[in-house]
């Protein structure tokens, strides 16, 4: 195997293998990576036959691993449905292991080669769009059902806008302070949805009571795979059901093609619920995570103190 810093990788090569991969991801591009964590290295196979992400950052002269915005799993990269896995994670899990005094971050697969590292599993869900939107609505539970019903008796109307602000807002002042949010990751965001605008797909969906935003919703996709990436709300999108009919309508317009709608969780239980109640089926994750749970920086001593 060979570690590639950032520098060293082939952008070209590392990007023909994240395309032509078993189930290839997004966020795996380097142009993704380039912009959420910028330090990125990579372990890869001869002739990039393989490739794994080391998410690496640093402060202080510190270095570790941490998982990236906007990312939920990184992991391992293939091309062959029979490629010999387990061996692969494990030699890749032994040199974080040795380089790396802390790191936490997400992998794909299942507990394969992860008896170096200490791991638990996650929670993912996808929903399968290769079949009419009949059959996939078939899926859906009584209660999105009558949410949808609500949601059109409310006189919601969904549909395709072109810019995002407006959604982030609705995050910011829904969410933002709940969940540690800030102006820098807000920029990030869109630094990232304009690098998927210029290199993939994007799929951006509004709900509307009238002219006013209420909710709205960001998909990203490449090859057979859309993900849920980012959504914001409003009291009025809560009160109107009004997400309901935005995942319902990416649904309707993407059913009966190759495709899988990936939900990217979760492991928070009311989203978990919410994502299965569309007929989302199960797909496991792992953190994998260093022994040190805790790593405090000092510009002066550098690792302050280790938990």
């Amino acid at each position: 195997m060979n570690v590639l810093n950032n520098s060293e990788i082939d952008r070209n090569r590392w990007d023909s293998l994240v395309e032509q991969s078993v189930s290839p991801k997004i966020t795996s591009f380097s142009w993704y990576l380039d912009v959420v964590c910028p330090q990125w290295k990579a372990i890869v196979g001869d002739d990039y036959s393989w490739g794994f992400v080391l998410p690496e950052k640093r402060k202080f002269g510190i270095k570790y691993l941490i998982q990236p915005f906007m990312i939920q799993q990184l992991g391992l990269i293939y091309l062959h449905e029979d490629f010999n896995i387990s061996p692969t994670i494990g030699m890749c899990l032994e040199y974080v292991k040795s380089h790396y005094l802390y790191f936490d971050f997400n992998i794909n697969g299942s507990s394969l080669g992860t008896g170096r590292v200490e791991s638990s599993p996650s929670n993912n869900l996808l929903l399968n769009l290769q079949q009419s939107y009949e059959s996939v609505r078939d899926g859906y539970s009584a209660n999105v059902r009558r949410n949808l019903k609500k949601s059109a008796e409310s006189g919601i109307v969904v549909n395709r806008i072109d810019a995002f602000d407006g959604i982030i807002g609705m995050f910011v002042d829904d969410k933002g302070d709940k969940v540690g949010w800030n102006s820098s990751k807000s920029l990030l965001l869109v630094e990232v949805l304009n690098a998927v605008k210029a290199n993939s797909n994007i799929d951006v969906r509004g709900a509307f009571s009238g002219d006013e935003l209420v909710s709205g919703a960001v998909f990203i996709g490449f090859g057979g795979r859309w993900t849920f990436i980012f959504s914001g709300n409003s009291g009025r999108g809560r009160e109107t059901s009004s997400m309901f009919s935005i995942i319902d309508s990416f649904v309707h317009d993407s059913a009966n093609q190759a495709l899988t709608l990936d939900f990217e969780g979760s492991n928070d239980q009311g989203l978990y619920r919410f994502y299965k109640s569309f007929g989302a089926y199960d797909e496991k994750y792992l953190r994998v995570t260093s022994k040190i749970k805790k790593i405090s920086f000092s510009r002066k001593f550098g690792a302050l103190s280790e938990k």
